[in-house]
Parts: C-alpha cells; structure tokens; sequence
C-alpha cells in the first residue's frame, strides 16, 4: 500500500461487496436480521470512504474530482449515501440487491497515483463546468 487513503478505499470496496452479498441474500429470504447486517455494513463502508477521501484530499491538495479515478470514487460514495437515505426514509431494503452493486462496481479496485498540480487544467475544469450553466 502506497499510502493510508488506498488501505481505507480497498476496505470501502470489500464492504460494499460484503453489503450486497448481504442485500441479494436479504432479498432472497427476507431475514430482518441480514437486511441490518447489510445496512451497517454499508453504513461502515460509508464512513471508510468519507475518511479515505477526506485523506485523499490531503494527499492531493484539491477536492478529489480531477482524474476518472477521483470522480468514480466520489460517484460510488454518493451512490451508497443517496441509497442509505432512501432506504431510511422509505423503508426499502430489497432496493439494495440493486443499488449497492452499482456502488460497488463504480470503485474502481486499485488507487491510481495522484497528478502533478496542474494550474491549467484546474482552469479549464472550472472553466467548463462555468459555461455548462451558462
């Protein structure tokens, strides 16, 4: 491991794994207890994530959504945040043997290493998502 924010991203993506094995095994006999099981493991993958891009904003110095690795990771995060919501609000956990895969497969399994700071490119970033509102 090169660094801590790749440990904490490799345990994120073994908990969403572990959380829709356990939403398709929920899904599939409609045990409350498994079903709980899937939620706090995504819960905890959740946080693992939070913390491994608080850190990989450290490392990196800007917000991670430079590289398509960065805005996976990101997408992957916001995927399981949005669907744990859900799920509270409406009481649906069977969702979760569809949902959490898409999570899952959205992290890409190996950490790539970060850009050179590049002024230049952070411009034209900004200076794209400016003229889409536009």
């Amino acid at each position: 491991m090169e660094n801590l924010s790749e440990l904490f991203f490799l345990i994120s993506l073994i908990a969403y794994f572990v959380s829709t094995v356990f939403y398709i095994i929920y899904a599939i006999f409609k045990k409350n207890v498994v079903g709980n099981l899937a939620t706090w493991t995504l819960a905890g993958g959740i946080v693992v994530q939070m913390i491994a891009l608080i850190l990989r904003t450290r490392e990196s110095g800007h917000f991670p959504f430079i590289t398509i690795y960065e805005t996976l990771v990101f997408w992957s995060w916001l995927i399981a945040i949005i669907y744990l919501i859900l799920q509270f609000k409406l009481h649906i956990k069977a969702l979760g043997a569809i949902i959490t895969p898409l999570a899952f497969f959205a992290l890409p399994p190996h950490q790539q290493s970060l850009p050179a700071k590049n002024p230049v490119l952070l411009f034209r970033l900004c200076k794209a998502i400016g003229w889409s509102f536009t």
